[in-house]
This record gives C-alpha cells, structure tokens and sequence, in this order.
C-alpha cells in the first residue's frame, strides 16, 4: 500500500517538475528515501516471521534492498543540505541514517540465530532487534513534522495557485503514507505477536503441557485458530482423565469398567474404543487362564489348552507345563496303587524325570513306600524262618511305632 501511494505521488510530482524542480527533487527524494527505509523494514519483519516458521534467509536480497535505503538516504540529505533546509531537519535525517547499520547488524544476528534453531521467544536478538525497528520507525515520524514544515516554507514561496495546491496535496499524501505504514508496523507486530503465542502454545500442547489458556473473545482468523487449539486441549485433557480414572479402577479390580467412547468422535472415539477392545481382550484371556488354573485344581488334567498369540502364549506354555506336570505325578501314583495291589513292594517311581520341588515330593513318596514295606518284608521273612523251624530267627531292625 504505501509503496503504491509513493508511486502515485511521483507521478503527480512528474506534471509540474519544470515549475518546481527543487522543490520535485527534495520531495522525490524524501519519498524514495522512506520508501527504501519501509521496504527494509517490512522485508525485515517477513523474513523474520517465515524463520520463525522453518524457513529460509535470503541475504543477498536483504543486503540489495538495506543498500539502496542507505543510498536513498545519503542523497536525501544532500538534497536537504542543497535546498538549505534546517539543520534539524537535516540531523534528523542524519540520525536516521546512522541507526542503519546496528539494525542491519541486529537482523544479521538474530537471522542466523534462528537458522541455528533457537525459537524467537529464546532468541537473544528477537528484542533488541525489535527496538531498534521501533526506534527506526520513531525517527521516519520524528522527521516528518521537520519535513512537512520544510516543505510549508516553499509552499509559501510558489507564486502559481496550481503548484502550491498540487505540493499540499503531496504533503497530505506523505502525512497518508506515514499513517498507512504506522498502521501496517502495528498491525503486523500484533500478528506476529499472536502467531508466536499460537506457536509457543502448540509447542508446549506437543510437549504434554495441556494447562495453556488459548481461549478467546476475538473473531478473526487467528483468534478462530486459538479456540480450535484449544478444542482440541480440552479433549486430551478429557481423554487423560478417563485413562487415569480407568486405571484407578482397573487397579481396584473392577475389570468392568469401560471408558465412554460415545463422549468423542471421530479419531478420539476410535481410540478410545481401541483402549477398551484391547483391555476387554486381555480381560478374557486373563480370565481364560484362571478358567483353566482352577479345572486343573479341581484334578481335571487332560484339559485342551489353545494358545494364546504372540508373547501371550507364555502364559499358555506355562500353564500346560503345570499341567503335565500334574498328570505325570498323577500316573505315577496311580500305577504305584496298582502295582502294589498286585503285589510287587519293590516299584518306585524314577524321580530323576523330575526337578525342584516335584523331585524333592518323589524322592519323600518313596521313602515313606519303603519304610511301609521294609517292615513288612522282614516280618515276612520271619515267617518264613518260623515256618522252616529256625525259632531262634530274630527281627533285628528298629521301626517306629511299630
């Protein structure tokens, strides 16, 4: 915008340049030379937005757009000191002129800093570089009043009606221009200043921290973008607490509860009924294991355990080797009963198919069979002595309570 009003103005200057050729060249300059001046700062201020949002820093067209703001300048304040205008006018200018280059130095700086990746917020040059924009911008407005009566002077000196009305309504252009970049700069800081919250807040909602106010009363686009972020905080925030309050009650052991999938949509209420298929499925099989565990407690051996899938089946594995375990000692005793109802004292079960604790249970069933047979063997024996006639045969062993 105002670098169409400053072409719009030259062109008028254009139609009386042979009638007022000093006075066309000092406005033209001053022009030119806020032109050149509002085009750094606005190139300034979207190159340092888009590196705030990962992109890149041209620093050739920077340095081509600073350079011809310093040109712009110095031939301004020649035009000044030929046209013998005051010299707060001309230190003015002057004053402008020299805070070039510690912004061209600032930017620099905080360019390449955000290129290393540190964000705006945390960048050390985000702030300096910021007042001496600002500082920049207040010496363009200090100038004008200098200017403007600069100008007024000539104005008086015209003797043609049409110049001088044609040389107001420039000055009231420029006072437009100045306006219209005064309220650009303040539009586009507020802008800035919105998307970097936006963005610290988004940061921050990717990094867990879901306590960030983004609501607001506003009804333009960013504002509509904060509400929307903010919509989507409060449902993880939602999503958070019925996780929490089901693992509260799955700790309890109220394998029942389910989280309201119907409070969500879309992607939300998919996921949250994904939670509750999921713990529902290991729920059943959770309690498929304890339907076994109590039937082979209950002497039921010869179950058909199904695997489970993946590293669920060593739940399964596990259970079947309990299992077989219990149905070998199983066999075992029921073939020691029934060799010893036909007779045979002398069978023992081979313990050394077992380990642990089943061993250390063989090895004690053993023991006991035989202190039970040992006695029973030698009174046999006796017997048979008694019955051969050796009366003096003797049991010679010591049983307990026998």
């Amino acid at each position: 915008t105002t670098i169409m009003f400053t072409t719009t103005i030259k062109n008028q200057i254009t139609i009386f340049r042979n009638n007022t050729n000093t006075t066309d060249t000092l406005v033209s300059k001053s022009l030119q030379a806020v032109k050149d001046v509002n085009i750094v700062r606005l190139t300034g201020l979207k190159i340092s937005m888009e590196l705030d949002n990962d992109g890149t820093f041209d620093k050739s067209t920077f340095d081509s757009q600073y350079n011809n703001a310093i040109d712009s300048l110095n031939k301004y304040i020649e035009a000044l000191k030929q046209n013998k205008s005051s010299s707060d006018t001309i230190s003015k200018a002057e004053t402008l002129l020299n805070s070039f280059p510690e912004y061209y130095d600032l930017f620099v700086k905080r360019s390449e800093t955000s290129l290393s990746g540190v964000p705006s917020e945390n960048n050390p040059y985000h702030i300096p570089l910021a007042n001496k924009a600002d500082e920049i911008l207040l010496n363009v407005y200090e100038l004008t009043p200098s200017l403007l009566k600069d100008l007024s002077n000539q104005i008086n000196t015209i003797e043609n009606q049409n110049n001088k009305k044609l040389l107001i309504q420039n000055v009231i252009s420029i006072i437009f221009i100045l306006l219209v970049l005064f309220i650009c700069l303040i539009t586009s800081r507020n802008i800035v200043k919105s998307l970097n919250h936006l963005k610290t807040c988004a940061s921050n909602v990717s990094k867990g921290n879901l306590d960030i106010d983004l609501r607001t009363n506003g009804t333009d686009e960013i504002s509509k973008v904060s509400n929307a972020m903010a919509d989507v905080s409060e449902t993880l925030q939602y999503i958070l607490s019925d996780i929490n309050q089901f693992k509260v009650e799955f700790e309890k052991g109220n394998l029942k509860y389910k989280i309201n999938s119907n409070n969500y949509n879309d992607v939300f209420k998919d996921s949250t009924d994904a939670i509750n298929s999921t713990v529902n499925a290991l729920t059943n099989e959770t309690n498929y294991i304890i339907e076994n565990v109590n039937a082979i407690a209950n002497g039921n051996f010869n179950l058909d355990i199904i695997d489970l899938p993946g590293d669920k089946a060593k739940a399964t594995n596990s259970l079947k080797m309990v299992q077989q375990a219990l149905k070998n000692v199983s066999y075992e005793i029921n073939s020691l009963i029934k060799v010893g109802a036909d007779g045979n004292l002398e069978y023992n079960i081979d313990s050394t198919i077992y380990s642990g604790e089943w061993k250390t249970t063989i090895d004690g069933l053993n023991l006991f069979l035989e202190n039970i047979v040992s006695p029973i063997k030698e009174t046999q024996n006796a017997l048979n002595e008694f019955s051969n006639g050796n009366f003096e045969h003797r049991i010679t062993n010591t049983y307990k309570d026998i």
